[in-house]
């Protein structure tokens, strides 16, 4: 940290400087110091990983028992509970933009449930986009996405949420904090097994935040 004295030929600076310097105040002393990086960045991949930990997390207390027991084959160690295996395999397949499984092994041949995004309703600072079901087959969840672009195809790092989808639905997402803009949602729904629904442009809908 540097302390200053009239910088910028002004007598209070303040702010950041081609995205490396900041200018600012330790009290009344004016002072200059690099660009903190912030400690909890939300780059599209970290959204997305932290959504599917989520969705994870509290997936697990309610699987059956005897599903929740296939995860102890892949390592069969009295010191790895079956939660630790379920958790880091689900995780390396969504690095892979693959859908989640409740058991192992992974299979993905059971068909997800059909649903598409029928609104996206926009409001102060956050959009809640509704998902109803068209056809309910073996639905465990679906992935949430975002974009500011219209024509935009779904990915690992535009994901923003994963939420259940059991039952017979219509679903909701309150995606907050957002800025004023114009927001385009569309869903994946994926099955118990691993199998996620293909990409359907025609289920993108518009949200305006005011």
């Amino acid at each position: 940290m540097v302390k200053l004295i009239g910088p910028m030929q002004s007598a209070r600076a303040s702010g950041t400087l081609a995205g490396q310097l900041t200018f600012g105040f330790t009290g009344k002393t004016p002072t200059l110091r690099k660009k903190p990086n912030p400690r909890q960045p939300r780059t599209g991949k970290q959204v997305s990983m932290r959504a599917m930990i989520k969705f994870l997390t509290r997936q697990w207390k309610r699987l059956s028992k005897p599903d929740q027991a296939t995860w102890a084959q892949p390592y069969r160690h009295p010191c790895l509970p079956d939660y630790n295996a379920y958790l880091k395999h689900n995780l390396k397949r969504w690095r892979s933009f693959l859908a989640p499984s409740q058991t192992f092994p992974i299979n993905a041949v059971l068909p997800p449930n059909q649903l598409w995004t029928d609104s996206a309703p926009g409001y102060v600072r956050h959009a809640i986009p509704h998902l109803d079901i068209i056809t309910g087959l073996s639905g465990w969840g679906a992935v949430i996405f975002r974009s500011q672009t219209p024509a935009f195809i779904t990915a690992y790092d535009n994901a923003i949420a994963v939420i259940q989808t059991t039952g017979a639905g219509p679903w909701t997402y309150t995606d907050t904090p957002l800025d004023p803009g114009v927001y385009y949602y569309s869903e994946r729904a994926f099955s118990i097994d691993g199998t996620m629904w293909p990409h359907e442009p025609t289920h993108v809908k518009q949200a305006t935040v005011t």
